[in-house]
């Protein structure tokens, strides 16, 4: 590889990985798309692609899917793996290997946490830390090896899927540490410290302290060192310092967003939006993900003006997506604008009004939405035809 080569990837992947770059901002249907076009390339055939999806989240006449299906125009060249839960002889192995035990010595043990997991990985892993927790395996420091109880772990019960076993978990941590990992899951996969820590009226020391139990479960996991500052410095001194956490798997994300009623949601997300985006200074960006949480929690915003304000922050995110060519997201913002406006946007400021459906209509045309285009240019025309009419009675007649 040249040097311009080197550098030429090195900028790649800089802009896609910098400290700058946030992945809420960039739509899955996106990096779809990105991926078909650099698998099409020819330019590009010697490069290996991994796409790694779960195929019972991804629906049929999504983009997603489409553009999955359009990969298979390379040919052999395309290769799909169905990866599905481990086999007993797997977790056999894998016991063998944790436990320092002959893979003959634990075959009962492999069958009988196969049936308790159904084979999934990432269950299995917990379920393995939570039977060594109540010490139903056990190290026999005397001999020294692994010892388990098979009777103690057939009695044991379990949730009959990964995401029931995680509530049961999370719900036996402090209730500091529930409610600070509701507002985490509310912001996704990842969390930086400090905004949480507002959105949980905390400072960060004290989010730290709360989020303690949780990362020795191993449940959230920091992406840097920059926490060990934060237990030393004072709140001031520490201002500038961003420490950065993940939930260690989705299903720990999903599971912690469960803690919330499905009427309780909308409410910690439109307050989490209020937080963030008040913290923010004056002419600064609102950036995608602060809007998703106030348009979550908007049914709650009774202020007219607030409602108008989200109006224009949709309308704002709309058009920054539209130059980004992500129109799925740009239509999805512009229909919440439109929503957020109602028919009254038409009496108050008529001109603004079909400059909001037109853009609308744009926007769904261009991620294929036939049927609510129509229906936006029919609304529009109506209004603008009476619009029309009425300047023209007002004209003098000369």
């Amino acid at each position: 590889m040249t040097d311009v080569q080197a550098r030429t990837v090195g900028d790649l992947l800089g802009a896609l990985a910098g400290a700058e770059a946030d992945a809420a901002d960039i739509p899955a249907e996106d990096l779809c798309g990105l991926l078909r076009e650099l698998v099409l390339d020819e330019g590009l055939r010697h490069l290996l692609f991994i796409v790694a999806y779960r195929s019972n989240e991804v629906l049929p006449d999504s983009p997603i899917a489409r553009d999955l299906a359009a990969l298979q125009v390379v040919g052999e060249r395309h290769v799909a793996l169905t990866v599905g839960p481990l086999a007993v002889r797997d977790v056999a192995q894998w016991l063998g290997d944790s436990l320092q035990q002959p893979v003959s010595e634990v075959l009962d043990l492999a069958a009988l946490c196969h049936t308790k997991t159904s084979g999934n990985p990432f269950f299995l892993v917990r379920f393995l830390l939570e039977l060594h927790a109540r010490q139903h395996i056990w190290l026999d420091r005397a001999a020294p090896c692994w010892r388990w109880s098979i009777d103690h772990i057939h009695n044991e019960k379990v949730a009959d899927n990964v995401a029931e076993f995680m509530l049961g978990e999370l719900r036996g941590l402090p209730p500091a540490t529930r409610h600070a990992l509701v507002r985490a899951a509310c912001m996704g996969s990842r969390f930086e410290l400090r905004a949480l820590a507002m959105c949980c009226r905390q400072t960060p020391a004290q989010l730290l302290q709360a989020l303690r139990p949780a990362a020795v479960a191993g449940l959230v996991l920091p992406r840097d060192a920059h926490r060990h500052w934060i237990a030393v410095l004072d709140n001031n001194e520490s201002q500038s310092i961003q420490a950065e956490f993940a939930f260690a798997h989705d299903r720990v994300q999903e599971a912690a967003y469960a803690l919330a009623s499905a009427a309780e949601r909308p409410l910690l997300h439109l307050d989490i939006g209020r937080t963030l985006r008040d913290a923010l200074p004056p002419g600064a960006v609102v950036d995608f993900p602060i809007v998703n949480h106030l348009n979550a929690g908007r049914a709650w915003i009774d202020d007219a003006a607030e409602r108008a304000q989200l109006a224009t922050l949709n309308e704002r995110a709309s058009h920054r997506a539209a130059q980004a060519a992500a129109f799925d997201l740009a239509a999805g913002y512009a229909l919440q604008a439109v929503e957020l406006r109602s028919e009254a946007q038409w009496q108050t400021d008529a001109p603004a009004a079909l400059a909001l459906r037109v853009h609308a209509a744009r926007m769904t045309a261009l991620r294929g939405d036939a049927s609510t285009t129509d229906f936006l240019i029919d609304a529009a025309l109506h209004h603008a035809t009476a619009l029309v009419d009425s300047q023209l009675d007002l004209q003098p007649i000369g």
